[in-house]
């Protein structure tokens, strides 16, 4: 790529420049199937096209056993979906105290933070990476009353009989490389990026099942997981075995829902005793499931390799009618824009012009992809004629199905993420986002889509919004001079891009309330600290409640609304505070 027609993602991503022009050569990543190729039975083998180059034809006409019989038996509780108002505290509290006195329990962690989460309870010399991994899994081997930590190891550990009683997936599995990052978030939680998630999370369920007549109690915790799997209905994308498996589990889960910790016990205590009843079902569960002779190749992951094979011949014209193809066939908005941001990877050696051009087309569908040179034309949020509650109501329904406790799984999800912690501002101001759309405000990012300089826009009606700028990282004592001179550019961007028949409040999100003796921001300026953002969460988790079988209810969603001060015209009376300044 030569002179100012190249491309380049942002430095958000991470990304080189090598890196972001070789996205679509790279075939499915964390957002398609994951790349894992060591998995027995896979739910879908496009990876064997993408990543390994196998015929498709081949592919679709797989040697496979006659029935799942000959699996280990599992048994897969989720406490956290029987009640959702367990805290992960008191999920591994149990855990530490109940289980690891008297079996194996193996967590599998997605980072060494979340390891540290687990170190408490951990066995000493337990968490395990790569240097010290083989040592780890013989001592499960040889012993039991470990807990061990595994971090981020899905697949490649082999645990059989007692080294592994009890596996726990603690959190969604991290994505393993920037390209991957970039897809994720690209495909925030598209039928895409769940299916690769899942194939994780079965991978890792299968470390403590090794042969037909091994057994092994699963729990997965963590609300961003819960909600993947249930608000999102990703589970969808077990392979037939695990979801036979998972269907057996929710009949037991009917029967110890909303009884706690010491109900998942019981359950638990039938398998590792073997009762009759127990295996006998389990057996069953499987006996009837049957493998497939013909299998699936996603036509995407088809097309990616296509495209990669015909670039390596400089052939970019086929390249792009193949990845052109993928994109028509495909109805997800979010998924058309990140194949014609693909397309625009292969065309631009010939045409970097049309790649421009293809890219503005990638935006209209999905905004986060990578920017044109030339910049994005601003789309202003528009509150015409907006109705709070119905739109809290639609987006609810639309989320969630109208199931009440889906409903309850994917706020408590959403709402995870609000931690003033200096690692996760991305975390952070996605879940700001998603929980303005929950409580029915009309939300944007204008830095994710390349806009401007501003993390979160909400509409909440009647031509007023709220400008946030999310500094929930920051470790000064005060809100900085630096700070402050943001604010006031996102202030100044508004009254340019919107007109003075609207009207912004900029808020600040911010450990402190306290303005630096030199800052200088715009007179209307509200803060909102972890004061205010737990009173929030706790506020939409009430909102939530109130009207989770009440959906149909415009009337009680507004009441639920007002009485939880969530509605627009008072949300920044009761939900900010005035910064003060330091004397």
């Amino acid at each position: 790529m030569a002179g100012s027609s190249r491309r380049t993602r942002g430095s958000r991503h991470g990304l080189t420049e090598m890196e972001a022009s070789r996205v679509f050569q790279n075939g499915i990543s964390s957002s398609g199937l994951g790349r894992g190729g060591g998995k027995a039975t896979l739910s879908d083998d496009s990876i064997l096209v993408t990543n390994f180059g196998a015929d498709a034809a081949t592919v679709s006409k797989p040697i496979t056993p006659k029935s799942a019989s000959d699996l280990g038996e599992r048994m897969i509780l989720v406490p956290q979906q029987l009640n959702t108002n367990l805290k992960d505290d008191e999920v591994k509290a149990f855990i530490a105290e109940h289980f690891r006195p008297y079996l194996n329990v193996v967590v599998i962690v997605p980072s060494t933070k979340r390891a540290a989460y687990w170190a408490d309870v951990a066995t000493p010399g337990m968490t395990l990476l790569a240097n010290n991994l083989q040592e780890g899994v013989e001592r499960l081997r040889s012993s039991i009353g470990n807990l061990a930590a595994l971090v981020n190891k899905y697949d490649g550990v082999d645990l059989p009989d007692d080294a592994c009683r009890l596996l726990v997936i603690d959190g969604v599995p991290d994505t393993r490389s920037l390209l991957d990052r970039y897809d994720q978030g690209t495909l925030h939680d598209s039928d895409r990026t769940l299916a690769g998630q899942i194939q994780r999370i079965e991978q890792g369920m299968g470390r403590g099942i090794r042969s037909n007549d091994d057994y092994c109690a699963v729990t997965l915790m963590g609300p961003q997981l819960i909600r993947s799997l249930y608000a999102t209905g990703a589970s969808a994308h077990f392979s037939p075995a695990a979801a036979a498996q998972v269907e057996l589990s929710r009949l037991v889960s009917t029967q110890v829902a909303n009884r706690g910790m010491f109900a998942v016990h019981e359950a638990f205590y039938d398998q590792w005793h073997r009762d009759p009843d127990w295996m006998a079902a389990a057996k069953n569960a499987l006996i009837e499931i049957t493998y497939s002779d013909e299998t699936t190749v996603d036509p995407i992951a088809k097309a990616q390799r296509q495209a990669f094979d015909a670039v390596r011949l400089r052939r970019y014209d086929v390249a792009e009618t193949a990845l052109r193809a993928a994109e028509a066939g495909s109805t997800d908005r979010r998924v058309k824009g990140w194949l014609l941001d693909q397309i625009a990877a292969a065309v631009h050696p010939m045409d970097p012009g049309k790649s421009q051009q293809i890219l503005q087309s990638a935006i209209d569908s999905n905004g986060i992809v990578t920017k044109p040179i030339g910049g994005v034309v601003y789309k202003r949020v528009d509150t015409t004629g907006m109705d709070q509650a119905r739109q809290a109501i639609q987006y609810l329904k639309d989320t969630y199905g109208g199931d009440a406790n889906r409903l309850m799984i994917g706020v408590n999800g959403a709402l995870n993420d609000l931690m003033f912690v200096r690692e996760e501002s991305e975390a952070f101001e996605q879940a700001l986002y998603e929980l303005g759309l929950h409580i029915g405000f009309r939300a944007q990012r204008p830095e994710r889509e390349g806009v401007t300089k501003l993390d979160v826009l909400w509409g909440i009606g009647h031509g007023v919004y709220l400008l946030l700028r999310c500094k929930s990282g920051a470790v000064s004592a005060t809100i900085s001079k630096t700070y402050s001179d943001e604010v006031s550019g996102s202030a100044n961007w508004f009254a340019k891009a919107y007109d003075h028949t609207f009207r912004a409040t900029p808020v600040i999100v911010h450990p402190s309330a306290t303005l630096d003796a030199l800052a200088t921001p715009p007179p209307n300026l509200k803060v909102m600290t972890k004061v205010q953002i737990d009173t929030l969460q706790a506020r939409v988790r009430s909102f939530a409640h109130s009207v989770k079988d009440r959906l149909n209810e415009p009337a009680q969603v507004r009441f639920a609304l007002s009485a939880n001060y969530l509605l627009g015209e008072h949300f920044v009376q009761n939900n900010t505070v005035v910064p003060k300044k330091l004397q």
